[in-house]
């Protein structure tokens, strides 16, 4: 974990076993392991999370789940709880003066409500 003991970083083992969980629950297509892909369409055309335009890596999410129901949210909190991966939830709302989906903690995970 980073040295921020607030808002800890996962380390990489551990993101790995929520991401593994997580597909478990809600498929491994409905899971982006890296903030590259998987987002809804931009008005750039991009589908990445995150800031696309930012030149910094430090709002960078390590990836994002897209549960369909409230029993697959519900059950993705809890791994997160469980593995203390912090998340930041967005949906196709505007999402205006919350950063889109720019996490604030960096390393969170993107809980996407699309």
């Amino acid at each position: 974990m980073s040295s921020n003991t607030r808002f800890p970083t996962p380390k990489t083992d551990i993101l790995e076993r929520f991401f593994d969980d997580a597909a478990c629950v809600i498929g491994e297509e409905n899971i982006s392991r890296t903030s590259k892909h998987g987002a809804l369409e931009g008005l750039q055309k991009q589908d990445s999370y995150g800031d696309p335009f930012s030149t910094s890596t430090k709002h960078e999410p390590s990836g994002a789940v897209r549960p369909k129901s409230v029993e697959e949210v519900q059950k993705i909190v809890k791994l997160a709880n469980k593995d203390k991966v912090p998340l930041w939830t967005v949906s196709r709302g505007k999402n205006l003066g919350y950063g889109g989906s720019s996490v604030v903690v960096k390393g969170s995970v993107v809980l996407d409500l699309y």
